[in-house]
């Protein structure tokens, strides 16, 4: 499973679908207001210090194999999660 890190210059999200989050036994009830959601929550950013690290733990203790691109956004840009809703 490819995972996507957005980041910021003052923050970064792992960035998950609603599948992966399904996949992973979870829902969005799992994570705090700290993370975002589309607003037809497909898509997830799961906060870096807190939210995604307990996805990825949840990913590991179930063995699935995943690797992380890390991709770099403005604070102004579209694709910025903080211009989304939180969860």
């Amino acid at each position: 499973m490819n995972i996507v890190f957005i980041s910021d210059d003052a923050h970064g999200w792992g960035i998950v679908s609603a599948e992966q989050i399904k996949a992973a036994r979870m829902s969005p009830a799992d994570f705090s207001q700290c993370s975002y959601q589309t607003p037809n929550g497909e898509i997830y950013a799961l906060e870096e210090d807190c939210d995604f690290p307990k996805y990825l733990n949840k990913l590991e203790s179930m063995g699935i194999k995943y690797e992380i691109t890390d991709r770099h956004v403005d604070y102004a840009d579209k694709d910025n999660p903080r211009s989304w809703d939180r969860i």
